[in-house]
């Protein structure tokens, strides 16, 4: 028979659950791998160019937010892994390498690098008791700079090596929502950090 005392109880409420760190990362991984994919399906197609407005780089760049670096290259690579593999995850369900030498390939190409740039400035900046928000949005804003970057190199040889029609196509619309995303992304962490106590 079990004997349970007062003092017994109190030390099992005082235990702390141990979770498996292993698990812990491979749900993250798990969990942005399929928000990544879900952003694919909240798109709008603009008449006057081939890239269409998406979620996904919301969703890439908070990766890099609650991710360690390995891990949200691990959860962009599999998804651009998926999609050249033909699973439909890309924008529009629609799957395969021809997306990725397309018009918009080069973004695709950009969310892994993105992802693991927010997160290494992310855990540059953690270091600092209470990194101001304004440093905060200027990472995501870096972020959000490498995949325009590699969308406009990538538009720009599919154009015929136009850069500046790439960038007055596939970069110029997309800053002021890009910029939406980055404050949105900040203000996450930062509410975050709030409920943290710090």
């Amino acid at each position: 028979m079990v004997q349970i005392t007062m003092q017994g109880l109190y030390s099992l409420s005082r235990k702390r659950v141990e979770i498996n760190p292993v698990l812990t990362r491979a749900a993250g991984v798990l969990l942005f791998l399929v928000l990544t994919c879900c952003g694919a399906f909240v798109y709008i197609p603009l008449p006057f160019t081939p890239v269409p407005l998406t979620l996904q780089t919301f969703f890439v760049i908070l990766s890099g937010v609650f991710l360690k670096p390995k891990e949200a290259f691990t959860s962009q690579a599999l998804y651009l892994g998926l999609g050249a593999a033909g699973i439909p995850v890309f924008t529009g369900g629609i799957g395969g390498l021809a997306r990725l030498v397309g018009p918009t390939g080069g973004y695709i190409l950009g969310f892994v690098g993105a992802a693991v740039l927010v997160s290494f400035l992310m855990k540059r900046v953690s270091i600092k008791e209470k990194p101001g928000f304004p440093l905060i949005l200027g990472i995501m804003l870096c972020g959000l700079g490498v995949i325009y970057f590699f969308g406009w190199l990538r538009l720009s040889v599919y154009l015929g090596n136009r850069p500046v029609s790439a960038f007055t196509l596939g970069v110029l619309p997309f800053l002021s929502g890009g910029v939406m995303k980055a404050v949105a992304a900040a203000g996450i962490w930062r509410f975050t950090r709030n409920k943290e106590g710090l």
